[in-house]
């Protein structure tokens, strides 16, 4: 998922009366528990694919349409919410954005929310269908307040360990499968050779090849060994290019040779389709000045043609509508929203439920006057349909649901999974040189030596408060991607703090900081360590035995 420009607007009231209304006007004739003449698709002993075809025979164009949308998740929740975003919008897939929890933050938590969710969508539409809900697994279930943790994927990279990745990919499904999550937004397949840009760190790195295997490593980890049933969903992301801007700032153009594309940036998504990935989410940005939201070539012509890709394309956050706002090629949000999804994107990632119906209500219009034919709604509406069938959601009746009581168990605490992280950040750790002090080399350090540890602050987030240095930051040390889209301290573009990091919430990130590992190390055997501000460091460093100076960024 892209940068979160714009968080949520007021969410849709829902009268009493309308959602009367909607329940009594569910199909008397089709029954959610059990197969019959009405609901052939519910007959797991038929083909995926027949089961796929008896639904969409029996949906009407709202409906269809309904698929093709999802929405950030407003928690708490509320039926009115639910009434607009599960019944009225009929969205196919929700979501949760970085830094939109529920409260409080545990997999429990989780659980019973989307528990919540499926039972209301399943039981109050006509038809009985159930949503897929999605996050941002980046480096685990780095949502999850608590959750187990794996180094970035820059620092997986540093391992060079594709059975690490698995491992690592398998751990964060099952946490993820345990709350009733069911799709990440992950492996980011890009190739980082621009060390200005921003994400740089949710890539495996500057090689193709190492990036490739690495990536296919990971979308076995999340969706197991049959592609065709996964786990959860895995996502080949940013198709593509999206980590070489010109400008070196996240969503802005690039321009690369056709011949450096497809030798360089295509190959680790040509790994990613030929390990079975079941989606793909495009570049937010433009590639040789065209938006790739709006890029049939890439999205239709690279993507699926060359490539043999066969899963649903998600759009990136809020994309589809920037089409209009951002990038102008479109005079109005339905006209963008139909350059999209004849381009190829096949489901539409909205901020708010308000975008929600906004694109509902386009993609009708669109459809109507003859612009969007029904073989593309058909075509969109079949991908995502056909995944949610591979994911087992229409197996399990009444509808989906998970014990919230075991996903914390699952999540929490795993010792299995605590050693596995551990493992993985011992392998990241890359010594570039260990230099001789005095005929020694100067590294391991004994825990009887005298050490100073100094850092600089990180002084140009806008929306951290007074940081703390470096060494003593456990936010900059976790980074991105871990409980907000900009980590612990907050959202990302300025716009927002995230609440789910707040301490007056009852939330503290978990965790040592540098300063208190080096600490914890050396307590009982006679070293010391002290900490020493950056104008003080050299005058502290010449009478210890090491100095430790921690650098990093935000």
């Amino acid at each position: 998922m892209g940068s979160p420009l714009i968080r949520r607007s007021a969410v849709f009231a829902a009268t009493i009366g309308l959602i009367l209304i909607t329940v009594a006007g569910a199909s008397p004739g089709i029954n959610a528990a059990t197969p019959t003449a009405a609901a052939p698709w519910l007959d797991k002993g038929q083909p995926i694919q027949a089961r796929v075809g008896a639904l969409l025979d029996r949906m009407n164009t709202r409906e269809k349409v309904g698929q093709m949308v999802q929405i950030n998740t407003a928690f708490p929740l509320t039926d009115a919410w639910m009434q607009q975003a599960l019944i009225s919008d009929g969205a196919g897939s929700l979501l949760s954005g970085g830094g939109d929890v529920p409260s409080p933050n545990i997999p429990n938590s989780w659980a019973s929310n989307i528990n919540k969710i499926q039972q209301y969508a399943v039981q109050n539409s006509r038809l009985h269908i159930p949503i897929i809900y999605g996050y941002d697994a980046v480096h685990g279930n780095n949502n999850v307040l608590g959750a187990e943790i794996f180094p970035h994927p820059i620092g997986l990279g540093a391992t060079a360990d594709a059975g690490l990745v698995t491992k690592g990919g398998a751990a964060t499904a099952k946490g993820a499968q345990a709350m009733g999550i069911r799709w990440t937004f992950a492996p980011v397949l890009e190739v980082s050779r621009d060390a200005r840009y921003g994400r740089y760190y949710e890539s495996f790195g500057e090689d193709p090849i190492l990036d490739s295997v690495l990536g296919a490593a990971a979308i076995k980890g999340f969706q197991g060994n049959d592609p065709s049933h996964p786990i959860i969903a895995a996502t080949d992301k940013h198709f593509a290019a999206y980590s070489q801007p010109i400008a070196g700032h996240d969503r802005t153009m690039a321009e690369i040779p056709m011949r450096y594309l497809q030798e360089t940036f295509l190959r680790p998504f040509k790994a990613g389709v030929d390990a079975g990935v079941a989606t793909a989410m495009a570049n937010s940005a433009s590639l040789n000045n065209i938006p790739v939201h709006a890029s049939h070539y890439m999205l239709n012509d690279v993507l699926r043609n060359q490539m043999g890709f066969s899963g649903l394309v998600v759009s990136d956050w809020q994309d589809v509508f920037a089409l209009n706002s951002s990038y102008h090629i479109a005079a109005t949000d339905a006209d963008a929203i139909r350059i999209a999804v004849m381009a190829g994107v096949d489901m539409t990632m909205c901020q708010d439920v308000d975008f929600g119906t906004k694109f509902v209500n386009g993609l009708l219009a669109d459809v109507n006057n003859g612009s969007v034919p029904m073989s593309r709604i058909n075509q969109a509406v079949r991908r995502i349909l056909t995944l949610k069938f591979q994911l087992g959601l229409f197996d399990q009746q009444p509808y989906p649901q998970v014990d919230p009581q075991a996903a914390d168990a699952t999540v929490l605490n795993n010792p299995m999974d605590v050693a596995l992280a551990r493992q993985a950040a011992d392998e990241s750790m890359t010594l570039l040189k260990n230099a001789t002090v005095k005929g020694q080399p100067a590294l391991p350090l004994a825990k009887s030596n005298k050490i100073v540890v100094s850092s600089t602050s990180v002084q140009d987030v806008p929306w951290a408060a007074k940081p703390a240095p470096i060494a003593q930051n456990l936010a900059d040390q976790v980074g991105g991607w871990t409980l907000g889209w900009q980590g612990a301290d907050g959202g990302g573009e300025g716009c927002c703090t995230n609440p789910a990091s707040d301490p007056s919430n009852g939330n503290k990130l978990p965790g040592e900081t540098v300063l208190q590992g080096l600490q914890s190390a050396v307590q009982g055997h006679g070293g010391t360590v002290t900490w020493a501000d950056p104008a003080a460091a050299p005058a502290a460093a010449a009478s210890a035995d090491a100095a430790i100076i921690v650098v990093g960024e935000p």
